[in-house]
């Protein structure tokens, strides 16, 4: 008897929910191929950049099509322009496609009117005309001093639409006010009295190069950043797929070479456990307007002078701030966060995955700058008087001296409490799996906490309930249960897309960071699986779950129905009555098939 005869005998439930499964593998694979679908619409930057070098001023052009992906109305769109907080941008026009538009300019917002109502799914195009005054000798992340001109957060960039409306937040000097999605950039950079070894840092790809001319790529980055200067010295290092480069003043060369170290040696080790860098191309750059920190940036970060010029070695400062840098690469840079509302999610990971790879490259450094760490925090906690929860925001912080000494600290401690109770496999497995499934995206507090949760087990609660405050604990209360017909629900995976001065190892100076003590793994760590879902757990089906029956199929057109429903809207950002009759559609179908038509016998 053939296969085929034996299909045509079996009886006909089976053969309806073989060809369910096929089906729900069939929308499964059209998921994951290659699209231009909602997940690619995202927003594209256009910029192009006359830059007078000698004069520090700047004429930019930009462009944005902007994709409505809010799932709301839109009748503007907010950008935030760091350089309007320093009285250094004047905005010449504004149009909205083609058509001039007149923006409500507040602190940092520039909201610009549509002029008619963008629907979900529909795109708009938004350009700018503006000229840019760089500050001299100040001005951090933008500025201009020591014969390098920095480039940070210089042009408006679209916020992110959350909770209904756009967050509208106003500037503050404590952390990083910025916030943004993943982003194509494109960047044209002319040169203006520059001298011809002016030499440019920057984010994404160098497309072409036409004497003082650069043009640059960025895909699928939060943010685009330059540092400029004709005084650079530049090296450079292949780590696996990427190019790393650094740029400094010849005058610290050592400190230069401290930086290549430190960088090619740190991608190596977190591409082993956090997951690959995707990128092909790495730079870090000097920037006198960082003083002692530094600040990351998509495929570049800055470095502060006072930092290039300090003592080097594995176990120094600048070991450790380069570290912290690159490691934003994956937290902030790969896995977004809201880093007014949310800071922790970044600065937490990079402050002890910082002082984890120390404890690997400097094992004899590492216990007493993780134990200034601890006492610095304590210390901290008892000067200032507070101790906020680990979920608080920058505006909840004076100023960078408290915000460094509670939140990074407590952020490491948090964290470093998890991997001691999970051991380095599990922990590494846990950051490296949840920076692979929101790579592209935003995370939340919630989302971690989840997350975290599913992969610690039973206890977690009882440990984070110490650095969270009771709001964020709610995310680890189970749902309600209503009724529904008997079926265990199992969550199918949902592969979603998914900054700030490093603190000082002093109890004096900005806070230090740090991880905790033990080996670093020397190997991959293995990824742990979720702990299962209950048996006969009844709740109601969400987006990205699929059922899977315990019994017989009751009604195998319905089951079909909401199988497919399921698995549609997990690869698809459609809504649950679109995703709903989707699949009654193909449900009804396959009934028909099997139960609306009688076989015909046929010998083989």
């Amino acid at each position: 008897m053939t296969a085929a005869s034996r299909c045509l005998r079996a009886p006909r439930w089976r053969v309806a929910f073989r060809l369910l499964l096929a089906l729900v593998a069939a929308v499964s694979t059209i998921g994951a191929l290659p699209s231009t679908s909602y997940a690619e619409a995202i927003p594209k930057y256009e910029l192009g950049v006359t830059l007078d070098y000698a004069a520090s001023t700047a004429t930019v052009s930009e462009t944005v099509l902007y994709p409505n992906r809010t799932g709301a109305t839109l009748k503007t769109v907010a950008f935030s322009a760091m350089p309007l907080h320093l009285g250094a941008l004047s905005l010449k026009s504004t149009s909205v496609d083609g058509a001039p538009a007149t923006p409500r300019i507040d602190n940092i917002t520039i909201e610009v009117p549509l002029g008619k109502s963008l629907q979900p799914g529909e795109s708009v195009t938004i350009a700018f005309e503006f000229t840019l005054t760089i500050p001299r000798e100040a001005g951090g992340r933008f500025s201009r001093g020591s014969g390098i001109t920095s480039l940070g957060n210089f042009f408006p960039i679209a916020q992110v639409f959350r909770g209904g409306d756009w967050p509208r937040y106003r500037y503050t000097e404590v952390g990083d006010a910025f916030f943004s999605e993943a982003s194509d950039f494109e960047v044209t950079l002319t040169l203006r009295n520059a001298p011809p070894t002016t030499i440019v840092a920057h984010s994404g790809e160098l497309v072409a190069r036409d004497g003082q001319k650069w043009l640059l790529r960025g895909r699928s980055i939060r943010d685009f950043a330059m540092c400029i200067s004709d005084r650079y010295e530049a090296t450079s290092e292949q780590v696996g797929s990427t190019s790393l480069s650094v740029f400094y003043l010849p005058e610290h060369e050592a400190g230069g070479r401290q930086m290549l170290q430190t960088g090619v040696e740190l991608l190596k080790w977190a591409n082993e456990r956090l997951g690959p860098y995707p990128y092909p191309s790495l730079h870090i750059a000097e920037s006198p307007g960082m003083e002692g920190v530094g600040q990351e940036y998509p495929n570049l970060v800055f470095i502060g002078t006072g930092v290039v010029a300090g003592p080097t070695g594995r176990g120094s400062y600048s070991a450790y701030i380069v570290a912290h840098e690159l490691i934003h690469q994956w937290f902030y840079g790969l896995v977004g966060n809201d880093q007014l509302m949310e800071p922790w999610l970044d600065e937490g990971p990079t402050v002890h995955l910082a002082y984890q790879y120390v404890k690997s490259a400097a094992p004899s450094s590492y216990e007493a700058m993780w134990n200034n760490l601890v006492s610095s925090h304590r210390a901290a906690v008892s000067t200032f008087g507070v101790d906020p929860p680990l979920d608080a925001s920058v505006y909840d912080y004076k100023d960078d001296n408290q915000y460094f000494a509670l939140m990074y600290r407590k952020a490491a401690l948090f964290l470093e409490e998890l991997r001691q109770r999970m051991g380095d496999t599990a922990y590494y497995a846990l950051m490296r799996d949840f920076s692979a499934q929101h790579r592209y995206g935003i995370v939340t507090t919630a989302d971690f906490l989840k997350f975290a949760a599913g992969r610690y087990g039973d206890g977690f609660a009882a440990v984070a309930v110490r650095y969270f405050s009771l709001e964020a604990m709610r995310a680890l209360q189970p749902a309600t249960p209503t009724p529904q017909p008997t079926a265990t629900m199992t969550p199918a995976p949902t592969p979603t897309a998914t900054r700030t001065p490093s603190p000082a190892p002093s109890a004096t100076a900005a806070p230090t960071q740090t991880p905790a003590p033990s080996e670093a793994p020397s190997s991959p760590a293995t990824a742990e699986t979720p702990s299962p879902t209950e048996p006969e757990t009844i709740r109601p089906l969400s987006a990205g779950e699929a059922v899977v029956f315990a019994a017989e199929m009751p009604t195998p057109p319905a089951a079909a129905a909401v199988v497919v429903a399921a698995t549609v809207e997990r690869q698809y950002p459609v809504d649950a009555p679109v995703a709903g009759a989707i699949g009654l559609g193909v449900g009804l179908g396959v009934g028909w098939l099997v139960w609306g038509r009688r076989p015909r016998r046929r010998r083989w």
